[in-house]
């Protein structure tokens, strides 16, 4: 999985920010996952954002670039552009307390 370092550097800026863009968007083609992300800490080289791994229960939360990179099979999606957070497929399903 390749993510250019300029994709980076965006998602250290929106760090902190109130309703970040989701900037960069994680996939497993052959299967359930798909992680959205707003943020990146370099410090520690792990990402925040909205993550679904099919299992019924979407959730925001972090996740590591060592994660990422133990699975071959992710993909980024070059095709992506960037939304607001609030716009993400079942965004209101991970925040904690929200209606179904």
């Amino acid at each position: 999985m390749d993510i250019k370092i300029k994709t980076l550097k965006a998602l250290e800026l929106n760090v902190g920010r109130e309703n970040p863009k989701c900037l960069l968007k994680i996939f497993n083609p052959y299967g359930a996952g798909t992680w959205y992300l707003t943020e990146y800490y370099e410090s520690d080289q792990t990402f925040f954002g909205y993550c679904d791994l099919g299992l019924g229960f979407p959730e925001w939360g972090y996740v590591s670039m060592a994660e990422f990179n133990t699975c071959e099979q992710l993909e980024v999606d070059r095709y992506w552009t960037p939304i607001p957070s609030e716009d993400v497929p079942g965004y209101h399903k991970g925040l904690i307390g929200a209606e179904e």
